[in-house]
């Protein structure tokens, strides 16, 4: 399989289940470990140096986060824990509520959820959480898994307008595994479709297309 990804592109990934969708992000974000040998070997590249080896935790340095479609958050520790577990690498109380407040900016709701467990929170707020505890860090890219699975119309609605805000005003790189089609194919002008770990198109939208037409075309 051979992906490319352009700076400030959103694709999204369509495919029914274990087509590779999330296997590809993983890989990407250096989860090998917990796959089977079948998912392969490669070579991955990001802005020019090759990551391949790269473990999870030097890819956020460069700029790469993964938000995974669950065990995203940490039931045990508040909402506030959690993002400042997440922002462990910074070292530095003050550079963390910098950030956080960066955070806020994107989701003030996390602020009123502050004392709160992940086990109490909605779907909803749960990713606003894990979103916060990616955005903490300054990506360049996001990896997202279903951001949207599981989710009522309204957190739908914040969720893809936060993720459109992120891409418009700071350049932010999304590749999106979702079968949200409908939703999803609002934020995006570029799908790749994938059966079996392969590509089978890769599509390219233009600002007059009708998902609705579209979606049955593509499966």
């Amino acid at each position: 399989m051979n992906v490319e990804v352009s700076a400030g592109e959103i694709i999204l990934l369509a495919g029914p289940n274990g087509s590779g969708k999330s296997t590809l992000l993983r890989t990407i974000y250096g989860l090998t470990d917990l796959m089977p040998s079948s998912a392969g070997t490669g070579r991955i590249f990001f802005a020019g140096e090759e990551i391949s080896q790269c473990k999870p935790f030097q890819l956020s340095n460069r700029g790469i986060v993964f938000i995974p479609q669950s065990n995203k958050t940490f039931d045990s520790l508040t909402v506030k824990e959690n993002l400042q577990l997440s922002a462990v690498g910074l070292r530095d109380s003050a550079l963390f509520e910098q950030r956080y407040e960066e955070v806020i900016q994107y989701l003030p709701m996390l602020r009123t959820l502050n004392n709160r467990r992940p086990i109490n929170l909605s779907g909803g707020e749960i990713q606003f959480l894990a979103i916060g505890m990616a955005l903490l860090h300054r990506p360049k890219m996001i990896l997202m898994d279903e951001p949207l699975a599981g989710l009522s119309s309204q957190s739908i609605k914040v969720i893809k307008d936060i993720m459109w805000r992120l891409h418009s005003q700071q350049g932010i790189t999304m590749l999106i595994a979702e079968h949200m089609l409908s939703h999803a194919l609002e934020l995006t002008k570029r799908l790749i479709v994938l059966e079996s770990g392969r590509i089978i198109k890769d599509v390219r939208l233009d600002s007059a297309f009708d998902k609705d037409t579209l979606i049955p075309l593509l499966f």
